[in-house]
């Protein structure tokens, strides 16, 4: 028999219903019914053409988002393999050639903060699984010169984004740099900082872009990541907290949201890499352990100087050894 999914540490349930009070969606946001027939729809509308030149998907991206796109890939790359000075050189370089691309600023805040993660082991998948580790303030010493050097970024990012959107509201670029921004900050204030009540406020700004990048035609698919990772918190609640997110319009339906994930790995950009580590959370906290495994492995031939893979291979195995999923 596999072990019971493991649910959140009772003492987090407070802190993550005032999350959810924070990040419920906006009155102009999709009802759960609508947001689910456009899932199952994304879902099978086909997969989009691959760029010969790397493994992310174009099309995810449109066309107005200008030649930078490219350069920012190759940067997310470098930041995936933990060449984070190789990262930082295509990112300078960006901002060299176009100082208003806010995209080049939002990308070097991830850069800095995945590093930190990086340096801190957020990253390894057993972080994620344990509890404790989430919500103990004692863990983490960040570093706070790189903190400044991420607020720095995703505070020119934000400017720049706002500037572009002030003359083209659904300027795509624009939007993810704002959702790239957003996510950053999310993330720092809320697993490194511990500071829940800013994090979820910045998760309800993250929620409302994430939406309107999902209302553009095409989508920029790497917006469920976001809906995503809400989705599987609601789930991880007990009933009771739970019907409370529900009456905000929160299903809480954690294979909904390895559904959203799913379409990030499948067409998704810049986030790809991303929705694939958060999948392999999701499967091993589920005790799908084989499923988590695959994922892992195609990230570490994607990115072999990246040692956290085979790290985590490893531990995976040892737990199949045991008798896992």
């Amino acid at each position: 028999m596999p072990p019971p999914p493991r649910r959140l540490a009772t003492r987090t349930y407070p802190v993550l219903l005032l999350l959810l009070l924070l990040t419920a969606p906006s009155a102009g946001g999709a009802a759960p019914a609508e947001q689910g027939s456009r899932v199952e729809a994304d879902r099978q509308a086909p997969r989009a053409e691959a760029d010969p030149q790397g493994p992310h998907v174009v099309a995810s991206m449109p066309d107005d988002t200008g030649g930078g796109a490219d350069v920012i890939a190759q940067a997310i790359d470098a930041m995936y393999n933990l060449d984070f000075a190789g990262s930082h050189r295509v990112i300078d370089a960006q901002v060299k050639a176009d100082r208003s691309d806010p995209l080049a600023h939002a990308a070097r805040s991830a850069a800095h903060v995945f590093a930190e993660f990086d340096r801190l082991r957020i990253l390894d998948l057993d972080f994620f699984e344990s509890d404790d580790a989430l919500t103990d303030k004692k863990r983490l010493t960040p570093d706070p010169a790189v903190r400044s050097l991420i607020f720095a970024s995703t505070t020119e990012a934000r400017r720049l984004a706002g500037l572009a959107l002030k003359k083209n509201a659904w300027d795509r670029r624009a939007l993810f740099a704002m959702v790239m921004a957003v996510g950053v900050e999310t993330q720092y204030t809320g697993i490194i900082e511990k500071r829940y009540l800013r994090g979820g406020t910045l998760s309800k700004e993250a929620q409302d872009l994430a939406e309107k990048m999902l209302a553009l035609t095409p989508p920029i698919y790497d917006a469920y990541v976001t809906l995503g990772s809400i989705e599987y918190t609601v789930g991880n609640l007990n009933p009771v907290y739970r019907f409370f997110a529900r009456m905000r319009g929160l299903r809480g339906d954690k294979a909904e949201a390895a559904k959203h994930l799913e379409i990030v790995v499948s067409k998704g950009h810049y986030y790809r890499p991303y929705a694939k580590i958060l999948l392999a959370v999701y499967y091993s906290r589920e005790g799908q352990m084989k499923r988590a495994r695959t994922l892992l492995e195609e990230l570490r031939l994607q990115f072999p100087n990246n040692s956290l893979f085979p790290r985590e291979i490893a531990r995976l195995d040892g737990k199949l050894a045991a008798g896992g999923m």
